[in-house]
């Protein structure tokens, strides 16, 4: 028996489901746009903690801060990469 024809009962099996579920009443097939949770919000835009480095002979300490979801608008702009670096 060919692969085609053993999965053939699965896949009717499966787009009737489907038609099924889309089919129910009170559901939309319209798309809109929730809002997340308010607590769901103020976790994802909460600034990540500050990464420390030191220096090899301890002198020196950087203190480095990054943009958790930077905007659109830069993650737009043309990068040039270089060993795992991005570079504008």
């Amino acid at each position: 028996m060919s692969h085609a024809v053993r999965l053939l009962p699965l896949t009717v099996l499966l787009l009737g489901l489907a038609a099924a579920g889309l089919a129910q009443e009170g559901i939309s097939t319209e798309s809109t746009y929730m809002e997340p949770d308010p607590d769901l919000v103020r976790i994802v835009d909460t600034p990540w903690p500050p990464s420390v480095t030191i220096s090899p002979d301890y002198r020196w300490m950087l203190l480095r801060t990054s943009l958790r979801n930077p905007p659109i608008s830069e993650l737009a702009q043309p990068e040039l990469k270089l060993a795992g670096m991005r570079f504008r």
